[in-house]
Parts: structure tokens; C-alpha cells; sequence
């Protein structure tokens, strides 16, 4: 059916250019016109200085038995080889007539729809691209024809690359080569020598190899739906990949679609067919010569050498690709991967070793680190392993879950609409239909937004993100980093309902650790042209200021909270400054952490590649495998170095208040409250003029909640508000020694209770013996005290008359200084977090500092001394609590057991 008649389309266009600049552009246009003409007439008698024109038939793939070029070598950042490729690889050379006509008709239609009426060079498709290139002020559209790009890519270059010459120089010697080839050969040689050559994505050279790199069958056997979406890879290789980024494939096969509509290649109702058909993708399969640990960055900066250079370059070998990988990172990361799903997989956590419907094994996994300070690439794992898949989930979109919020507050705090100290509310909210639920049954309340990330709290974010505008929130991610993936201003990107890209994640770490400047990432330092001695394409980036250094500065403070004593607890490095926040989607699906240090950071995904592989009983929160990948791989790094914490780069600008946990305001005397650093700018402007009542600390029992008496078995110290305190003490514990024998065995509590009658002697006088609960004073009318001597029989004591309630005596024991708040469940489950609130009644006081069984698991550095614990494993642990001042001294310290269960 080719070629076909072109529709007639009109070129008018509301608007216009200013006279003047029409002329100026009439003139540039003869002028080009002239030269291209000229160069047309030369071509006919002097092409001498022009590269030889092979047949074509040898022109396909060389093979390394008979032809080989040089190799190109990638190198780590040390300056160690780690890889050796030619540039033709993966390609399979077909006649035309084994390429499906859609195919055909898809890259015409998207890359040349004037083929088949020109002679190499199309004046009409060129100053229509040079116009509208002119009016978008952007390189939007090009005006090269099939034979042009065949000449630049297959012919040209030889003894120089293309990035050294002149702009006029090359196009020139472009056209000229493309007249040739128009005269020595045809145009269905043409289109032939064109689809086996240009480069499809996905390491797919020529459409055979890419029909069975993405579909998993030959060139001839591809439909319209399939043509469509290759020609559409085929304008940007990496940014339109259907494995890494879907939408934006689906994006450019529309764009195709409609093309081949508008020129008469297939009918509108082709055409919305096409662009609705699901289209089933082949597993990313392909064995490298490098070992498994690299292959996913070795992919990626083959990828990057494609859309910097082009095929040619690579084609013709001879380049030293020098790269920012760190091999000792890539080995920690390896091995961090390695031990955490090791444990897992051995406890039987996964159950049952899954695999989807491909055969690839789930649920997988990817860490990216990026060094903060540089934006580089240091490690990068796109999988568990690289035999199995090659797809690189670095580089796939998934759901951020929470750990999106670290954009929602940056975005927040740069604007100045709230700061560290002030207010969010955790409470019922409605967004038309969608009324979204924190993630436990309840809500947080009012709470600062350092603690509302803390914990980090659903509503809180989301009334956060309607505050600053969500159109602020997506501006804010994409400088921080997000700058691939598509982002919609909908209240629902506040919780992580949007695909972003691991690396992408790693990147915003970088931005906020590096104190707001944003690098985008960085694989390849240089390439150097061996046979040139040239540099091709020095990697350098220009930083830019995504957010102040202030907001960056309240940003790490919070996100180590998080760390300290949030949902991040199981990230914490003990002796490393550490930053991070989690994050978990719906069904489990997707766990994340991402986190920073002063010198690196470092986003660690987990999840499963599609839906059909359930990982709801497995419960992947963030901070239950990524966040312990990402603690294992920052320990092996950290080892050895000596990293300083961040520093706050304007002092000046902080002021330390203490700010009311209730109002968020200045405290008075009477608030609970807490000490911060918050920017002049945003302090609160108001004092909290609420009076809060006065508290009190008393001693009860834990098993009564009366007051304690010496006898009760345990007691604990609460806080009461002035006159809610318990005035009776306990009469359920007695001393032992002075019930009979056979009361001590079978009398229960009930009995004591329903009796009525106190059954334990009266108490004798020893000198070595503590005072009872009431002082040691005898309130039974008419009685004395007793004496010391011994008495076999107890007698009844007749009931006590009411009398007025005595207000308690302080206990024998020195008053502490401070109480301990034990968690609302006497025990906990596995997997469950557990929290410890101290509470002071004096300053001085610096830190708290918890240990599980001699170890430290977590520190507690401000009110309210939180201490947080994720016990693993079911059985009864040893707690001990020490106070430390601010010299380091120890103030008190505090132990006690608790029980886990499975």
C-alpha cells in the first residue's frame, strides 16, 4: 500500500509575525534555501572530501568473527575497568519484506511522512519546522529526513565524531551524503537500511530486535497498536521506554496515531482502537559480560551514551566511558539487599518463594545512593537478581506511599505557610468523596508538624499540602528532584498516590542533605575518544537552588526525628547523623525508605512488580524491610568514616522557644510544653494565655490504681491534675507473714473484697520495719498499738468507722525526680511499635537513653523523650531507661521487664 497519496492539510495559522521579523526570517530562510541548493548542484561533481559509500549489504551488523570495531570501556570512579561492549549488539538484519507494513507505515508517518515525494531533502518539512521552532522557542520538532538521519547515523563520522564539527559543516556534509544515497539507491533500500538500523530502547538495535525485545516476536508479525508504540520509543529512546516510563510510551504512541490518521495511513476508528489496546510487554531479558552487581548500572549508562551521542559514536567504538560508581557501595548495598531478605526468606516471612506470571521472583527490590555533596551515582541494585531480570526498578515508576511527604512539608516550609512549630490537625476531613483515614483506627489530634511527620500522620499532610497549593507541591518536587515523573495536583499526592521513580526519591534526599541545592543525578563523568585523545562530553551539571537553606535546615531537623523516635526508628545508625522517612502503599504492595546522611542518600524500595503477587500478609510496612536494608547499607558505609553532622548554616536566623504542645503558641508557666529552634520568621506571634492546671505526681498500684501501700507488689508514679488524685490506699496487699497458712493458697482478692472483713493481723513494730502507707498511725478507734510479741491465732479486728479520707505522708523512699509512663498494652506482638514517654518536673535533663537486653535500640534528645522500640522476636525482654544531663552525668535510671508475644 506504499507509498500513498498525502492528504491536503492547510498551513494557515491565526496570528502572525511583526513585518520586521517576518523579513528578518524571509531572509534567513533564502539564505539557507541558497546554501542548500548550492550544496545540492555540488554534489552532483565533487564529493572527493566525502566518506566512501559501501554497498549496503555490508553494511549490516558487523559480525566479531569477521569485522570488528573498537571496544568501548566503562570504568568505576576509581578508575577500574568493570565493562567492555561493541557497539553492535543485539541487532538481527531483515529484508523490508519481513517488516510488517504497520511498521512501515508508523515510522514514516512518525519520522518522514514525505518520504516517498523527496530526493533526500524535504525544503517543506524543514521550514515548517524551522517556524514552528521559531514561534514554541524550543527545538520541538526536527526537519531531517529518513535519508538525512540515515547519513548522519550509518555513514557519517568517520575520524571525528559528530559533537566536534561545525553546525553548517555537518549539515551540509548530511545532505550532501543524503542526495547520494537517493541517487544509488532506492527508496524501499532506504527504508530497509533505516529500520534495521536506528536504535529502539531497551539495548534493541533495528526493529527485529526490538519486536522481540518488547513483544517477544518477529518484525513481520507486529500490529498497528505494537508499530505505533515502536516509532514512538524510536523519538526518544529512554524517555519513551515502556518499561520505565508507561504513560509517557503511551503518550508518544498517540502522537504517532494521530499522524498516521491526519496523513491517510489508517482511519480515525484505527486509530482510537489502537491507542486503547493494552499491549503485553516481554520481560526485560538479556545477559551482560559483567557481573550481576553492575548490570542494572551498566544498563543505565548505556542508555545515557544513546540519548547523549546517538548510535554512531558507539558504533564505531574506541570510547572510555569513565562512570561514578562506587564498587564498595554497590557491595554494601548487594549485601544489605542480601541480608535482610536472607532473614526474611529464612523466617519464613514470604512464605512460599513467589514468582508472577514472567518468572521473575518476587517481591523485588532496589536501592539507589547518590552522594549528596556531588549529585553522583555511587551505588545502584535495580533488582534481587540480575540473571533472573534485568528490568531495573530504579528507574520504574512506583507509589512513594508517606515518604512523598518529605515534598509536602519542604514545600510547606519554603512557602511559609507553617513551620516545624506550628499546628496541623489529625481529625475527620472530607475532599468531595474522598474522606481519606489516618493509618491506624483513630487520629492524632492537634499536633505540631514535627510531630505530625513523626508519626507521620495521613490528615495532617494532606491539610498541609491544601494549604501551601498543590500546584506549589508539585513545582516543589519536581526542583527537588522529580523531574521524569508526571505529577497531578490532586489532595491525594500529599499521601503518595503518584508514581515517582526510586532514583528520582534518592535525588530529593540529596537535595535537602545538601542543604537545599539540587544536582540531578550523575552516572558518566566524561567520555574520552581514544582515537582523538578528546574529551566528548565532559559531565557537568549546574547546581540550582530548589529550596532555602533555612527550610532545608528544619527539614533535616524533622526527618531525623522521624529517625529518632518515628516511623524511621528501625533506619537509626547508632554515631551517624541519620534522616529519613518511610513509606507504604495500599495491600503492602510497595515498602519505602528514604534517607540521607551528610555525606550520602539513599531511597530502598520493596514490593512486588505486579498485582497478581499479594504481599498484604506479609505487612511491608517501610520500616519493616526497607528501612533495615537502608540501616545495613549505611552502617557498612559509615564504618571507618568519621561523618560530621550537618551544621546550621544560619544561626542567626534560628531563635530556641518553648513553644505549648496544646496551642502551639509561646508556653507560659503552666503549659505543657517543649523547647524548639524555629526561624524568626515563623515564630509565633502570640503567647498561650491558657492556664492549664497544675499537676501532680503520686505513687499508686498498678493492680488497684489506689495509692500504694509498702506491701503492693507494683507500683508506678502518675501524673494527676491537682485534686483528681486517688485518696484511698490500697488495703488489697497485706503483709504476707500475717495471713494463715491456707489463706495465703486459696484466699483470692474477690474473697478479701466480698467478705468485708480484714483478715490480716494488726501490723507489729519491728525496729528494721518501714512505715506503713498511713505513717505508722493506728486509725482504729479505741485501739492501741500493738505489741511486739508473738501471737498464734490472729484475731478478727471489728470494722472501722468511716472516717475523714487522711491525706497520704510521703513513702519511706527518696522522691525521684522524674516518672516513667509504661504503654497503654501491658505487652505487645511482634511487629508492633512500642513507645515509652518520660515526663520530667524539673530542667536539666538532656537525654534519654533506652537498652533491650544491654543493647541501645533508641535516645530520646527533647521533650517529650519518646523512646520507641520494635520488638522481633516473642519472648521477655530486660528494659533499662538512664537520664543523662547535660555534661553527660547520669541523673537515674529505670528498668523494668516486658513481654512480648508472637
Amino acid at each position: 500500500m506504499l507509498p500513498v497519496p498525502l492528504p491536503r492539510t492547510s498551513t494557515k495559522k491565526p496570528g502572525g509575525f511583526p513585518f520586521l521579523v517576518f523579513l528578518v526570517l524571509l531572509i534567513m530562510v533564502a539564505v539557507f534555501s541558497a546554501a542548500f541548493y548550492l550544496a545540492f548542484i555540488v554534489s552532483d561533481y565533487d564529493v572527493r572530501w566525502l566518506p566512501t559509500i559501501l554497498d549496503p549489504k555490508n553494511h549490516k551488523p558487523p559480525n566479531p568473527h569477521e569485522t570488528v570495531n573498537e571496544t568501548n570501556r566503562i570504568f568505576d570512579a576509581e578508575g577500574n575497568l568493570i565493562h567492555e561492549f561493541h557497539g553492535d549488539e543485539d541487532r538481527i538484519y531483515v529484508p523490508l519484506e519481513q517488516i510488517s507494513e504497520w511498521a512501515r507505515k508508523a515510522i514514516i508517518a512518525s519520522e518522514d511522512v514525505r518520504f516517498y515525494y523527496h530526493k533526500g531533502f524535504d525544503m517543506r518539512a524543514t521550514l515548517r519546522a524551522f517556524f514552528k521552532n521559531v514561534q514554541t522557542r524550543e527545538a520541538s520538532e526536527g526537519g531531517s529526513t529518513i535519508t538525512q538521519q540515515l547519513a548522519r547515523n550509518m555513514y557519517l563520522g568517520t575520524g571525528k565524531t559528530l559533537s566536534n564539527e561545525r553546525t553548517f559543516t555537518r549539515k551540509l556534509k548530511e545532505l550532501l551524503l543524503a542526495r547520494k544515497i537517493e541517487q544509488a539507491y532506492s527508496k524501499n533500500e532506504i527504508l530497509e537500511f533505516y529500520l534495521n538500523q536506528v536504535y529502539f530502547g531497551s539495548r534493541a538495535y533495528g526493529i527485529e530486535s526490538a519486536a522481540k525485545r518488547y513483544f517477544g516476536i518477529s518484525a513481520k508479525s507486529l500490529t498497528l497498536a505494537q508499530s505505533s508504540m515502536l516509532a514512538g520509543v524510536l523519538s526518544s529512546p529512554s524517555f519513551n521506554n515502556p518499561y520505565d516510563n508507561l504513560a509517557e510510551a503511551k503518550k508518544a504512541q498517540k502522537i504517532v496515531l494521530e499522524k498516521m490518521a491526519k496523513n491517510g495511513f489508517i482511519t480515525d476508528v484505527q486509530m482510537e482502537k489502537a491507542s486503547k489496546e493494552k499491549l503485553n510487554f516481554q520481560p526485560y531479558s538479556i545477559q551482560l559480560k559483567a557481573g550481576d552487581s553492575l548490570g542494572y548500572f551498566i544498563d543505565y549508562v548505556k542508555d545515557e551514551l544513546y540519548d547523549k551521542l546517538g548510535e554512531f559514536p558507539i558504533k564505531k567504538g574506541g570510547l572510555d566511558i569513565y562512570t561514578t560508581i562506587n564498587q564498595d557501595c554497590q557491595k554494601y548495598a548487594v549485601q544489605a539487599i542480601d541480608k535482610v531478605l536472607g532473614e526474611a526468606i529464612k523466617a519464613g516471612d514470604f512464605g512460599k518463594i513467589q514468582k508472577d506470571k514472567l518468572g521473575v521472583e518476587q517481591p523485588q527490590v532496589a536501592l539507589c545512593a547518590i552522594d549528596a555533596d556531588t549529585g553522583q551515582i555511587q551505588a545502584m541494585v535495580g533488582g534481587r537478581d540480575y540473571k533472573n531480570t534485568q528490568y531495573n526498578r530504579c528507574t520504574a515508576l512506583r507509589q512513594p506511599g508517606s515518604s512523598f511527604k518529605i515534598l509536602v512539608y519542604s514545600a510547606a516550609l519554603q512557602h511559609g505557610v507553617l513551620s516545624p512549630s506550628s499546628l496541623v490537625r489529625s481529625s475527620p476531613i472530607s475532599i468531595g468523596d474522598w474522606q481519606p483515614k489516618e493509618w491506624f483506627r483513630g487520629y492524632f489530634g492537634t499536633v505540631t508538624v514535627k510531630y505530625a511527620l513523626q508519626e507521620s500522620s495521613n490528615i495532617c499532610a494532606i491539610r498541609a499540602a491544601l494549604k501551601v497549593g498543590l500546584g506549589n507541591v508539585v513545582a516543589t518536587a519536581k526542583k527537588m528532584g522529580i523531574s521524569t515523573s508526571k505529577l497531578l495536583a490532586v489532595p491525594s499526592i500529599a499521601i503518595g498516590y503518584v508514581e515517582v521513580k526510586p532514583i528520582e526519591m534518592a535525588s530529593v534526599g540529596q537535595t535537602i542533605s545538601n542543604y537545599g541545592t539540587h544536582i540531578p543525578p550523575i552516572a558518566i563523568k566524561r567520555i574520552e575518544n581514544r582515537k582523538t585523545g578528546k574529551t566528548i562530553d565532559p559531565a557537568y551539571v549546574q547546581p540550582t537552588r530548589a529550596i532555602d537553606e533555612p527550610t532545608a535546615y528544619d527539614m533535616i531537623s524533622m526527618l531525623k526525628n522521624v529517625v529518632e523516635r518515628g516511623t524511621g526508628m528501625s533506619a537509626k545508625v547508632p554515631g551517624v547523623p541519620c534522616a529519613g522517612k518511610t513509606g507504604t502503599t495500599g495491600s503492602f504492595r510497595d515498602g519505602w525508605f528514604v534517607g540521607f546522611t551528610p555525606e550520602i542518600s539513599a531511597s530502598v524500595y520493596l514490593g512486588s512488580d505486579s498485582r497478581e503477587v499479594d504481599l498484604s500478609f506479609v505487612s511491608n510496612y517501610g520500616s519493616k524491610y526497607s528501612a533495615r536494608i537502608w540501616k545495613e547499607f549505611i552502617s557498612m558505609y559509615s564504618k571507618g568514616r568519621k561523618i560530621k553532622d550537618w551544621v546550621d548554616k544560619n544561626p542567626d536566623d534560628y531563635i530556641r522557644v518553648r513553644v505549648c504542645e496544646e496551642t502551639g503558641l509561646i508556653a507560659n508557666d503552666t503549659c505543657p510544653g517543649y523547647y524548639m529552634l524555629v526561624r524568626k520568621s515563623k515564630m509565633p506571634s502570640e503567647k498561650c494565655e491558657i492556664r492549664h492546671p497544675k499537676k501532680i505526681f503520686v505513687t499508686i498500684c498498678k493492680e488497684t490504681k489506689l495509692l500504694a501501700n509498702q506491701y503492693c507488689p507494683e507500683k508506678e508514679k502518675v501524673e494527676f491534675e491537682l485534686g483528681k488524685e486517688p485518696k484511698k490506699f490500697c488495703e488489697v496487699h497485706k503483709k504476707p507473714e500475717d495471713k494463715k497458712p491456707e489463706e495465703q493458697d486459696k484466699q483470692t482478692d474477690e474473697e478479701k473484697q466480698s467478705s468485708g472483713k480484714d483478715t490480716q493481723k494488726p501490723p507489729t513494730k519491728k525496729p528494721s520495719a518501714e512505715k506503713p502507707a498511713n505513717g505508722g498511725k493506728d486509725t482504729t478507734p479505741g485501739t492501741k498499738p500493738p505489741i511486739d510479741k508473738p501471737n498464734p491465732e490472729p484475731q478478727p479486728q471489728p470494722e472501722p468507722e468511716p472516717q475523714p479520707e487522711p491525706e497520704p505522708e510521703p513513702q519511706p523512699e527518696p522522691e525521684p525526680r522524674y516518672f516513667f509512663v509504661s504503654p497503654s498494652q501491658a505487652s505487645a506482638s511482634v511487629g508492633e511499635f512500642v513507645r515509652f514517654d518520660y515526663v520530667f518536673n524539673y530542667e536539666g535533663v538532656s537525654w534519654v537513653t533506652m537498652y533491650v537486653d544491654g543493647v541501645q535500640v533508641d535516645t530520646a534528645t527533647s521533650f517529650p523523650w519518646s523512646i520507641v522500640w520494635a520488638p522481633r522476636t516473642a519472648k521477655t525482654y530486660n528494659l533499662l531507661f538512664i537520664l543523662y544531663n547535660d555534661a553527660g552525668g547520669r541523673v537515674a535510671e529505670y528498668s523494668r521487664s516486658y513481654t512480648v508475644y508472637p
